[in-house]
């Protein structure tokens, strides 16, 4: 058979890096689905928790609910790995199909002649071990989810218990600090010894994705091994992570025995989880002849790759740079979806949510804008909340989130209060609350007036007093003994620092109308 001149015939094929993002995504979806209903389920037995108050009776009820939350998160777990069992043989029949389909254009323009898929037994068997090892993958997932998310339903109702009958907290906020510890990171799916945690929906699609990208992999090497094809080329990608670029769109010797191209296991890291067609990796690979394969990637565009730059807020990112920028804002969208969903379940206030949401749409908007990055809606998706809870949420609270969108100023440069409590006798200030809130309120026995406010993540920003507390040798700030405490939190929301400082000029003028013996 004649050989001649091979053009890179995948161009766009169909085990492309973008091709291989979304592969889990219908997958990840059913998994989703389950973990918001496992979220309510949680949250409408927490919400029934303090109508216990007898101790004996209390741990019979707990008892009972945490064997039925078990049971029902079992129950649904086990349904589900049946029906990913047919999604996952397809998708690694169909990848593996496509990825030599490609493959084989390429030997027979080398002049060569591959058997048909279905006419090996050695493809066969690579694709029946990648199907055995990806159940085998959702089996642990399954046993996995059970103990870690019943635990996390044990400790949430637990703590909700605790805070309702040391009655530091009424009935509502306790339900609600509850429900909220939940929703706030999903469901954990695997605890590592190291204490990292992986979500449902992140196991779920690294389980896939690696699944049918490695079973696509080794049918691809046995493929080669049959053709007696040593070289192979690495597709490559924008925004791939730091570690990848280094090899991406290159040629390698599968042998390794090439005086010409360096050694493919130990250049690439395949078989690691960390290199090719390892943990959530995109990349791909097929054959290479020399003399006869045109280059897929020339140097100018695997350099483009490497340099091209977004600016977001001023600051030049990487392309891979605004990815986790860009994943980041969508895991605060489903984490306000989660939390709504589970509030409104659990019969409690879902102001708080709602106002979140918004306000992370509109940075999600503002980010796709600034970056010129696709919006990737399916990251953002949570089950149940669709158009009617979306309009519910914003419409519902409407005023709230308009109130808390932003912290806001009078026309005489003061700062708008969001939340005027000085009626309330003690009142108690925790140190979060609703975003960018400005709370006023009374203290010395209405003798100090004070401000309280909080940044756009609801923690406690600075609060300024408009007096010294009574105590003017320890305050010796202002006229009056006005002063403002400065709090700094980490990201788990621990208190890290707390300063005590006087006024700026800009800050007298904003609060004056607090500052005693001052107009």
């Amino acid at each position: 058979m004649s050989r001649r001149r091979i053009p890179f015939y995948s161009v766009n094929p169909m085990l492309a890096p973008e091709f291989i993002e979304h592969l889990p995504d219908n997958i990840v979806k059913l998994y989703a689905d389950l973990e918001i209903r496992i979220l309510e389920d949680m949250a409408r037995r927490i919400s029934k928790a303090g109508k216990l108050t007898e101790t004996a009776q209390w741990q019979m009820w707990r008892l009972e609910q945490i064997v039925k939350e078990r049971e029902f998160i079992l129950y649904h777990l086990q349904r589900l790995t049946g029906k990913t069992q047919g999604e996952v043989n397809a998708l690694l029949q169909e990848a593996g199909e496509e990825a030599l389909y490609y493959d084989d254009q390429i030997y027979r323009a080398a002049g060569l002649s591959p058997a048909e898929i279905q006419g090996s037994l050695k493809l066969q068997q690579e694709i029946r071990a990648g199907m055995e090892k990806t159940m085998q993958l959702f089996q642990n997932l399954t046993s996995t989810t059970a103990n870690t998310a019943t635990l996390q339903f044990e400790n949430a109702l637990d703590a909700a218990y605790m805070d309702i009958v040391s009655g530091a907290f009424s009935y509502q906020d306790a339900i609600k600090n509850a429900v909220k510890g939940l929703a706030k990171d999903g469901i954990d799916a695997i605890i590592y010894p190291t204490g990292h945690k992986d979500k449902m929906d992140v196991a779920v699609r690294r389980a896939v994705l690696t699944g049918v990208n490695q079973t696509a992999a080794k049918l691809s090497l046995a493929r080669m091994e049959e053709m007696d094809c040593d070289l192979l080329e690495t597709t490559a990608h924008l925004g791939a992570r730091p570690s990848h670029v280094e090899w991406q769109g290159k040629i390698f010797s599968r042998s390794g025995q090439s005086g010409r191209y360096p050694d493919f296991v130990r250049s690439t890291g395949y078989g690691t989880g960390a290199g090719l067609c390892g943990w959530n990796c995109r990349h791909s690979f097929f054959p290479y002849f020399e003399g006869l394969s045109e280059r897929a990637y020339s140097r100018e565009k695997l350099k483009e790759y490497e340099t091209v730059k977004v600016t977001y807020n001023g600051q030049e990112l990487s392309v891979y740079e605004a990815s986790q920028q860009q994943r980041y804002i969508e895991r605060q969208i489903r984490r306000w979806k989660r939390e709504y969903m589970a509030m409104d379940a659990a019969g409690a206030d879902t102001t708080e949510a709602s106002v979140k949401l918004a306000q992370w749409r509109a940075k999600q908007k503002d980010f796709i804008n600034q970056t010129g990055l696709d919006e990737d809606n399916f990251r953002s998706q949570v089950y149940g909340f669709g158009r009617n809870q979306a309009s519910k949420a914003y419409w519902k609270n409407r005023n709230e989130i308009e109130k808390y969108k932003k912290i806001r100023y009078n026309k005489d440069d003061t700062i708008v209060v969001t939340d005027d409590w000085t009626s309330k006798e003690h009142p108690h200030l925790d140190r979060t609350y609703k975003p960018n809130a400005v709370v006023d309120s009374i203290s010395r026995h209405g003798e100090q007036r004070d401000r309280t406010i909080y940044d756009e993540n609801g923690l406690m920003l600075i609060q300024v007093h408009g007096g010294n507390h009574g105590q003017p040798k320890n305050h010796p700030y202002g006229t009056h003994g006005e002063h403002i405490h400065e709090f700094l939190w980490d990201t788990k929301g621990n208190l890290v620092n707390k300063t005590t400082r006087n006024m700026t000029d800009e800050e007298r003028k904003r609060h004056r109308n607090i500052l005693g013996g001052e107009s």
